[in-house]
């Protein structure tokens, strides 16, 4: 889901399939050959989605998930080259048939292509559902532990006790005004 989107799929067949399995994992339920087929029952989408052998044999076809960041970059690769050579057939097409000037064409042509540019650098957005649903999930196991300072102590116990210590991820910076007392740290 990081990596794809139901659209990135060629065959109607497997753009179902992961739709199915986006709603299922949305859900916090196993995905399998069973929750998937039975989910696509419940839509009646199981026969536009190949049948259940179907899905039995894509589930049974996979060698391990070891690899799926790879296998989930071929398929967003291949997705990018199928919108890329649609849009430059269109191009092609309105270049033809077109009663504008070069500037308008091309603009038009530069604003295609950048467009699917775009769409290739967005798989690194995250739902804000998923994001929250993370948050709070390490809010809930961090106030379970009890302890005050929850990253790596500073050293200073005021500060540890302002920050909860030093987190990854997390940019700290202490400043105030001139002369107002700072301490020089060593």
């Amino acid at each position: 889901m990081e990596y794809l989107d139901p659209s990135d799929f060629y065959k109607r067949s497997h753009q179902i399939i992961f739709q199915v399995m986006v709603n299922l994992n949305d859900k916090d339920q196993a995905i399998d050959v069973v929750t998937v087929s039975d989910m696509l029952t419940d839509q009646n989408n199981l026969e536009d989605a190949g049948g259940i052998a179907y899905i039995a044999e894509l589930a049974g076809s996979v060698p391990t998930a070891a690899n799926i960041v790879y296998y989930a970059k071929i398929v967003k690769d291949k997705s990018v080259l199928r919108r890329l050579i649609q849009t430059a057939t269109n191009i092609v097409t309105n270049s033809y048939g077109t009663e504008d000037d070069v500037e308008t064409v091309l603009d038009n042509a530069e604003r295609d292509i950048m467009n699917v540019a775009e769409n290739r650098n967005q798989s690194g957005f995250k739902p804000i559902k998923d994001v929250l649903n993370s948050a709070f999930s390490e809010i809930d196991r961090l106030s379970q532990d009890g302890d005050e300072i929850t990253g790596l102590s500073t050293g200073y116990p005021e500060l540890d006790k302002i920050t909860t210590g030093l987190h990854d991820d997390e940019l700290v910076i202490l400043a105030a005004r001139p002369a107002v007392g700072k301490l020089r740290l060593r």
